[in-house]
């Protein structure tokens, strides 16, 4: 024979009482998760054999794909993988630009100290070695020079449909830089493309720039015309590198992978720290409580009941909290933002096939919102866990106007 609750003459829950309930109980396994991953997960996962080994593929497949950058001229990085990108490149070649221009004018180029003569070495007339060319000259190494020794899938020079192989710098100059008006270009050593010579005026420009630190319309409006040409044209060719050299390809792809199974490995082990401290807190309370209390529910001096007032089975709170485990699972947005920006950018890992982490934390805060709206909907105010578990929510504190036991349909119990 069934019992009747405790609290079977006790008034439904208000909706209110509810929610709060409910949110410090959201609350508290965010704050035991947040601490069980800083204490407990952080540790476990540095020390699993796993983490070790991605950690050291990571590294290794990181400096393969940079050291292919390098060796391309295009970008250059330091043994701390710190990147000489395509803006410092670009004035390097700037000042390179100019001091050509005051080299073939036989001019001295202007310093702090005083003005200097421009050797070749520093200018675009210094070819290099034939094994090394154009030293001074990163995109003319890497689109006349390595991108056909390397080959690999960069060897072609087909652009949009067009073959530029018997026109490589027009393409180079008037395609990816984008240079259309001679008129900032005059011709005066044959050996040198007439782009790489710019007028005097506009080398006395860039070095009031570079030297002085000119920030005037007409210098800031020269700089700005070279240094954009030289960061459109690197812009294409990394990305040529990125897209199509094989060597590229295959470091990135081990890269990847071994970046995809580390943090897959510290997104298992945040998870797994988020259902512990859920359970310590769904299952500890009610031992001491009774009544399947949890903290919020015993805070608020709420008990619970069956739907048909008798004492609930332990299987319901079971139950309810098999529920509660993927509403409650959106904490664990809260825990990464709060461990470190990096880590809440897991969220957003692509774990395979488009899947991210961030699907799961939406479709709990959907749950979330579904069960408050529910609650609120619904006259015995349960959310989607009590009504799933055939639950009510009592106030402990009110009683409501009773009928006979007998009208219940339950004979017996206590009251």
């Amino acid at each position: 024979m069934k019992e009747y609750s405790r609290y079977k003459n006790n008034a439904v829950a208000a909706a209110g009482k509810c929610f709060w309930a409910g949110l410090l109980d959201y609350g508290l396994i965010f704050v035991l998760s947040f601490l069980l991953m800083w204490v407990v997960g952080i540790p476990i996962f540095s020390a699993l054999p796993s983490t070790i080994e991605n950690g050291k593929a990571m590294e290794a497949s990181r400096k393969e794909a940079t050291s292919i950058i390098s060796a391309t001229h295009l970008q250059f990085y330091g043994d701390d993988l710190e990147i000489m990108d395509a803006f410092k490149m670009g004035d390097l070649y700037l000042q390179t630009l100019a001091k050509t221009s005051y080299c073939l004018h036989d001019e001295s180029y202007p310093s702090k100290d005083g003005a200097v003569k421009v050797e070749e070495k520093d200018t675009f007339l210094n070819f290099g070695a034939e094994e090394e060319p154009y030293p001074n000259d990163p995109l003319s190494y890497y689109f006349l020079f390595f991108k056909e020794e390397a080959g690999q899938g960069i060897g072609e020079f087909v652009y949009n449909g067009v073959d530029y192989s018997s026109d490589k710098e027009g393409y180079l100059y008037e395609v990816a830089m984008g240079y259309e008006d001679l008129g900032h270009f005059e011709e005066i050593d044959g050996r040198l493309p007439i782009y790489q010579s710019i007028k005097l005026e506009e080398a006395r420009l860039l070095a009031d720039y570079f030297v002085y630190g000119d920030q005037s319309d007409n210098v800031l409006g020269t700089y700005y015309y070279y240094r954009n040409a030289y960061v459109r044209a690197s812009d294409v060719f990394v990305s040529e590198v990125q897209t199509k050299y094989a060597p590229y390809l295959e470091a990135n792809a081990s890269l990847v992978n071994a970046t995809r199974n580390y943090y897959s490995t510290m997104i298992l082990v945040f998870s797994l720290c988020l259902v512990l401290g859920f359970g310590l807190l769904e299952g500890l309370p009610p031992i001491f409580f009774k009544n399947g209390k949890t903290i919020g529910i015993k805070a608020f001096r709420l008990g619970y009941s069956a739907v048909d007032e008798t004492e609930p089975e332990w299987w319901r709170f079971l139950i309810k909290s098999l529920v509660r485990l993927p509403i409650h699972f959106s904490s664990i947005g809260l825990s990464m933002y709060f461990l470190s920006s990096g880590a809440l950018g897991l969220l957003f890992l692509d774990l395979g096939g488009g899947f991210s982490l961030a699907y799961l934390v939406f479709a709990s805060l959907l749950l979330g919102l579904g069960s408050t709206i529910l609650s609120l909907a619904r006259k015995e105010h349960q959310g989607l866990a009590e009504a799933v578990a055939g639950l009510l929510v009592k106030d402990t504190e009110v009683s409501e106007a009773g009928t006979p036991l007998e009208e219940r349909g339950v004979s017996g119990g206590r009251q």
